[in-house]
């Protein structure tokens, strides 16, 4: 028999006696540290296993019944947290694993945020794409209550390293989408000291405090949204075949407030036809034009006009096609995706 099989038949022989042993412990009730530890020992094997980390759970909670006190409380979770750190080098994508580590970090006695936030930071060298990591990271983001800029810094920093870093750009369509949430959460405010005013004179005083300390907020919201366009505009000159940028583009145009979103597609308009005229075979420059024609055409009431761009995209999808012929039927999905302009 082959070695290396025979050395994989008894690696999984071993797994399953673990496996069959730590379940029994669980049948029974066992909740001991000792059951901890065979739980443990068996996940160093394959971390991705929901029922595993669910007992260790289990254990978790009784021993915190027992009312252990705060330093054996910190221990246990310190050696939690190495446990888990090795399992990240074993199975770092696995979603049990990323559950486990938040549901612990929530629950531990003076839990080390700042040192929690260099290890995702650490981790996404390793895997800049690593979704539970960016996911787990906005969570201890919000624990240590960082600012928006340090994390708008932090996305333009890991963009740049590498602009096909899907991940990066979903982190930052959420830092873009805060902002614009805190700036519709200040016109309601607004609207609302307005309304107060006019019950009563007294409420005047309030709304101009209150409209100093908005107005900084709203300007700074207003350049940091221009100031994006700009910084994607330049990705899409430095790697115009770029998927990831195209998309958040894309995304960045739907987020624009109605007023002025006209002029914006029409400046963006300009900006891709500019990159296609140095790219004219780039696949997401292309569609992504095609996009944007359809939001002009959306905002424009002439039909005349509306027509003229109709007739445009359909120009860029039959001209994609002929380039690219191999993907036709990607166009034509794509077609009949925007049939309703097309």
């Amino acid at each position: 028999m082959n070695t290396k099989l025979e050395g994989d038949l008894k690696k999984i022989d071993n797994f399953l006696k673990q496996r069959d042993v730590v379940l029994q412990r669980r049948k029974e009730g066992d909740l001991s540290l000792d059951s901890l530890e065979l739980a443990q020992k068996i996940l160093l094997i394959n971390p991705d296993v929901a029922t595993f980390w669910a007992f260790i759970k289990e254990i978790y909670e009784h021993y915190e019944a027992t009312s252990p006190g705060m330093e054996k409380l910190i221990e246990i979770y310190k050696k939690d947290r190495a446990h888990v750190e090795k399992c990240m080098g074993i199975h770092p994508k696995s979603y049990y694993l990323w559950h486990h580590r938040r549901w612990t970090s929530e629950r531990t006695p003076q839990m080390d945020w700042k040192k929690e936030l260099k290890l995702c930071n650490y981790l996404l060298t390793l895997d800049k794409r690593n979704f539970h990591c960016w996911n787990y990271r906005r969570f201890v983001v919000s624990q240590l209550k960082l600012s928006l800029k340090e994390e708008l810094d932090f996305t333009t920093f890991k963009i740049e390293e590498n602009f096909s870093n899907y991940s990066a750009w979903h982190n930052r369509s959420t830092i873009v989408t805060t902002f614009k949430r805190g700036k519709e959460m200040e016109e309601k405010e607004k609207q609302q000291e307005k309304e107060e005013q006019k019950e009563e004179k007294k409420q005047e005083q309030v709304k101009e405090e209150k409209n100093k300390k908005t107005e900084p907020q709203e300007k700074e919201f207003t350049f940091k949204f221009q100031e994006e366009f700009e910084f994607v505009q330049n990705a899409l000159y430095v790697d115009p075949e770029d998927q990831s940028t195209w998309i958040y583009l894309q995304w960045l145009i739907s987020q624009s407030s109605n007023e002025g979103k006209l002029e914006r597609i029409n400046t963006t308009i300009q900006v891709v036809e500019e990159l296609l005229e140095i790219e004219p075979k780039s696949k997401w420059g292309n569609l992504t034009l095609v996009f944007l024609l359809r939001e002009k055409a959306n905002k424009v009431d002439d039909e005349e006009k509306q027509s003229n761009l109709r007739n445009h995209a359909k120009e860029i999808i039959n001209k994609l096609i002929k380039l690219d012929h191999r993907h036709t039927n990607f166009y034509n999905d794509f077609a009949n995706s925007n049939k309703s302009f097309l």
